[in-house]
């Protein structure tokens, strides 16, 4: 079975996030970058279809060599082949479609399969999975949360408001996963001393014309003091008078 695994790095949430003087970005400088959470449960379903069908998986992430660190992580986790590609594509829509372009120059074609998570934790925009399922032709299933399959067609679960979704399909397809798909394994020191001599094939793709632009980021307002008050009634004048909720 051939695997395809996207995996984006982002802020690690400990990291103290400060503006770039363009207020265009973030400053870099300092943060500890980790595979995106939602990618880690994608990398490990990805394993886990290796491991039960046999294969390969190849995971695919856009950046500069930074990124370098974190693709031996998923390496050392299990994964055959890195393709680390280089392009200057910054929003849901180009960067779906240099995904979509790396993944069949790499295969060929389209793989069985297509893994990423719902979204990124630094952009939160759920966008790029579902862009890259229609650049490739691929039927998608998003918000994850439980796949059975035999290795042809696939019943898959996914997250709705209030329950859940059960899809069924065949190969191939991409799914976005969603937090409780699984539980991300922890590599052990086999993984991580092979994952070193690997190597990583890199890509240098034009980007594809951006369709949306970050114009301003701001820090959220300052919430203002919280009153106490000594009795109900005095909550409730202060909420019809001041508020004017009530």
């Amino acid at each position: 079975m051939k695997i395809a695994v996207c995996i984006n790095q982002v802020p690690d949430t400990a990291s103290r996030i400060t503006i770039s003087p363009d207020g265009k970005g973030i400053e870099k400088q300092g943060i500890n970058f980790v595979i995106n959470p939602y990618d880690e449960y994608a990398l490990e379903e990805g394993l886990k279809l290796k491991e039960k069908f046999g294969g390969t998986v190849t995971v695919f992430s856009i950046g500069d060599d930074s990124f370098q660190t974190n693709l031996r992580k998923a390496f050392a986790l299990g994964a055959d082949h890195a393709v680390l590609i280089k392009s200057e594509a910054n929003d849901a829509s180009s960067i779906a479609h240099v995904l979509s372009e790396s993944i069949q120059k790499h295969f060929g074609g389209n793989p069985d399969t297509v893994l990423l998570g719902k979204e990124s934790t630094d952009h939160n925009d759920a966008q790029v999975g579902p862009m890259l399922a229609e650049l490739l032709n691929l039927p998608a299933v998003t918000v994850v949360v439980k796949i059975e399959t035999d290795g042809t067609s696939a019943k898959i679960w996914r997250e709705i408001e209030g329950g859940s979704e059960v899809v069924e399909l065949t190969f191939p397809f991409l799914v976005t996963a969603q937090k409780g798909l699984n539980i991300p394994r922890v590599a052990n020191m086999k993984g991580i001393m092979m994952a070193k001599n690997k190597p990583i094939e890199s890509l240098s793709l034009g980007s594809h014309p951006a369709k949306s632009a970050s114009i301003q980021l701001e820090k959220p307002a300052q919430k203002s003091a919280g009153k106490l008050f000594s009795t109900s009634a005095e909550l409730v004048q202060a909420l019809r008078n001041e508020a004017k909720v009530i």
